[in-house]
């Protein structure tokens, strides 16, 4: 929300907020967050080093599939 508040228009970020009172949008992570009403969950394990240097090629300390 910071870099919108500092960048974005006035007007538009009181639309923003106006739209989220409106739509009774929840506020996820601070009270000023009116523009991402959602919060990702990864459900999923990560993948270790080993499991890509033995299945997956490694280029760049990124496994790529």
């Amino acid at each position: 929300m910071e870099s919108m508040e500092a960048c974005a228009p006035k007007d538009y970020l009181a639309l923003l907020k106006e739209h989220s009172e409106v739509d009774n949008i929840p506020h996820i992570g601070n009270d000023r967050n009116v523009v991402a009403p959602a919060q990702q969950i990864n459900i999923a394990a990560a993948v270790t080093r080993e499991t890509c240097r033995s299945k997956y090629l490694l280029v760049r300390s990124q496994c790529i599939y």
